[in-house]
């Protein structure tokens, strides 16, 4: 057993044994930036899961906010793509009042 769980248990919610017994729960996603001279790389893996079965193999985790601005997405489909439509929106309305692209800065 893990704390109050089993190891079987866990197995069926994504979780898998090292080589030293030690249970370990798989979280899913992988999202990164690295930064170099003269911008950032953002990349993301595609898999959309449900605990340990998966649902879509080609899923985009990056998502455009502006012409130079994007978001990298983790979590519940519908919620994080709810957020970034939200901010898409608001930093688009807020380049039409100030008359210019969005400041980025890496």
């Amino acid at each position: 057993t893990w704390g109050k769980f089993s190891a079987e248990a866990l197995r069926g919610k994504g979780a898998s044994m090292d080589h030293r017994g030690v249970t370990k729960i798989s979280t899913g996603t992988t999202i990164m930036a690295v930064e170099f001279e003269g911008g950032v790389v953002i990349g993301a893996d595609s898999r959309t899961t449900t605990g340990s079965y998966i649902a879509n193999r080609v899923t985009d985790k990056l998502t455009q906010i502006h012409d130079r601005v994007f978001c990298c997405r983790s979590g519940s489909a519908a919620d994080t793509q709810a957020v970034a439509d939200a901010v898409a929106y608001q930093l688009g309305f807020h380049s039409i009042e100030l008359d210019q692209q969005p400041l980025v800065h890496t």
